[in-house]
């Protein structure tokens, strides 16, 4: 099982519509949800399923980085960068986001 994850809006929305969303809790120890992801998901069932599964941990980023991404984005990179052993799910922009303002992979993972 890997350490934690931090999910962007995009990608809990395509988890539940592949439904498998139920996953991330069996491979991470902890799930972390920013709070720009959660104002900005707008899927009625996504959210609901959230709280049903209940292993999904709200948190906002204390520190925003200075990038050009959608307030998600910005907050779930940001918020992986703090949480440290984390890996960042998102399957668009954040890679190009990443690369474009000089973040460097290595500081967080992108699966």
């Amino acid at each position: 099982m890997m350490d934690l994850a931090v999910c962007d809006t995009c990608t809990l929305i395509q988890l539940r519509k592949g439904e498998i969303l139920y996953c991330l809790n069996q491979l991470f120890t902890g799930v972390y949800l920013p709070q720009a992801v959660v104002a900005e998901c707008q899927d009625a069932e996504t959210l609901e399923e959230i709280k049903q599964l209940n292993c999904f941990k709200v948190q906002t980023a204390r520190h925003l980085l200075p990038v050009k991404l959608g307030p998600g984005e910005r907050e779930a990179i940001s918020l992986a960068l703090e949480l440290g052993n984390a890996v960042f799910g998102s399957p668009y922009k954040p890679v190009a986001g990443l690369k474009s303002n000089g973040l460097s992979k290595a500081k967080v993972k992108v699966s």
